[in-house]
């Protein structure tokens, strides 16, 4: 009796070693030197056993089955495979680990946040610097100057006569233009070139009667005016010298005075000009343009002639029934012309005069 009572007083001993050392411990120390020894023995007792004790019944040996350490192994097992995966897990996290580098991107971030900030507050720096230009750089409300230049009077009616000879002599056969004519224009170049030849063209037009306006608008095209203040002679154009400025830069591309112009339409093209007023004269002015502190900038000019009151619709507009009357009176000589093409020509002389005394009422 004393022997099974030593024997299950072992047992209860495993069970508390079971129950305070882990698993691995227990698998190890108690697996090899309990296991082996005292479950061998006490199987071999068990045997022996016929009876049960009544004290230390049978089925609590189950309890301290070799399944039951396995068990236990299985149940603590898991914790391992938890920490194996936590140690595994470890490595994965220890970006924490470089928290300091993190720490330190982090303060790079916190300083490219900072200049991130710091960028827009340049931009913001800048765009009042770009509204401080565009203030600098307002064009100045400067009224365009209207500068004037006139000449002596002259008849009129005698230019219209002489715009009449030269228009039936532009329709005899070949062109041929018996009346002289000279070319002061052509000796300009560059915008002075462009603007003459631009007026003479619309001038032609009006004095055919295509046109009755007599304000003349010229773009300058590739000639137009781009000139700084320190090229007009100024520090800075203002309000007060904007106009002075505007007629210099005129100047500066010899598109002032007017009376250059003028005098160079007057020479090569005057019969064209019956109908100008020349006392009251040619008149230009920037069109397109713009006056900045530092700079002048003009696109277009527009020209003005005054006309004269008894071949006028308006200041300046022409009236144009002198101008139908002469197209009509070319287009019945070309008639008479075309009508005797044929005609040797004494027999052409006679024919002009019959049909010229026809037409002419003598009082």
């Amino acid at each position: 009796m004393r022997v099974r009572q030593r024997i299950l007083s072992l047992l209860l001993c495993l069970l508390l070693v079971l129950s305070l050392f882990p698993a691995a411990y227990a698998e190890t120390v108690i697996g090899e030197e309990f296991n082996d020894e005292f479950f061998v023995e006490a199987a071999e007792p068990a045997e022996e056993v016929i009876l049960p004790e009544p004290e230390f019944p049978q089925p609590e040996e189950p309890a301290f089955s070799e399944e039951a350490p396995v068990a236990a192994e299985e149940s603590e097992a898991a914790p391992e495979e938890i920490a194996v995966e936590a140690d595994e897990v470890i490595p994965a996290a220890e970006e924490p680990s470089d928290v300091p580098e993190e720490e330190e991107t982090t303060e790079e971030g916190e300083t490219e946040e900072a200049g991130f900030p710091e960028d827009l507050t340049a931009e913001d720096e800048q765009q009042p610097e770009f509204e401080e230009e565009d203030e600098e750089e307002l064009p100045l409300d400067i009224e365009a100057p209207f500068e004037i230049a006139t000449a002596e009077g002259g008849d009129n009616d005698e230019l219209l006569n002489g715009y009449a000879e030269q228009q039936l002599e532009a329709a005899l056969p070949g062109n041929q233009l018996l009346m002289a004519q000279k070319n002061v224009g052509g000796r300009f170049t560059d915008a002075q070139a462009l603007v003459y030849n631009e007026l003479r063209n619309q001038i032609a037009e009006t004095a055919a009667g295509n046109r009755s306006s007599t304000m003349y608008t010229v773009n300058l095209g590739n000639y137009k005016i781009r000139v700084t203040a320190q090229e007009l002679g100024y520090d800075s154009i203002t309000q007060e010298n904007g106009r002075e400025a505007l007629i210099k830069a005129l100047a500066k591309y010899g598109l002032s005075p007017v009376s250059i112009m003028m005098n160079a339409l007057l020479a090569d093209c005057p019969y064209e000009l019956y109908w100008f007023d020349k006392t009251h004269g040619m008149g230009a002015a920037p069109l397109d343009f713009r006056v900045y502190a530092s700079r002048i900038e003009i696109d277009s000019i527009y020209y003005g002639l005054a006309v004269e009151s008894e071949y006028a619709a308006g200041e300046y507009a022409v009236n144009n029934t002198h101008a139908t009357t002469i197209r009509n009176a070319v287009n019945r000589a070309q008639s008479i012309v075309a009508s005797a093409s044929a005609l040797p020509d004494m027999e052409k002389l006679t024919y002009y005069k019959d049909q010229i005394c026809a037409l002419v009422s003598y009082n």
